[in-house]
């Protein structure tokens, strides 16, 4: 992303935000030049996260199906946790 005004290794402000409204993340970077002009690069990362599953979701009957003839049933599960 340009950065009008801003030299080699300027620290810049970055506020990031999902809806356009709150501001959720924030985070300082420094600009580098491309091509003669100040530029942000954003580097991608990954997050290692455990995902623990809910319990009570295997052998579920196909006639408790919402469009069963049978009657159907919800099935209540456990919580799904992802922690980092």
């Amino acid at each position: 992303m340009p950065v009008p005004g801003k030299d080699d290794g300027d620290l810049v402000d970055v506020f990031l935000s999902e809806d356009g409204n709150t501001f959720l993340y924030h985070t300082t970077v420094r600009t580098i030049l491309i091509s003669g002009q100040p530029y942000v690069v954003f580097e991608a990362t990954h997050m290692s996260v455990a995902v623990t599953a809910a319990n009570n979701g295997t052998n579920l009957s196909a006639d408790k199906a919402t469009n069963s003839t049978s009657g159907s049933a919800y099935t209540a599960l456990s919580n799904i946790v992802i922690a980092e």
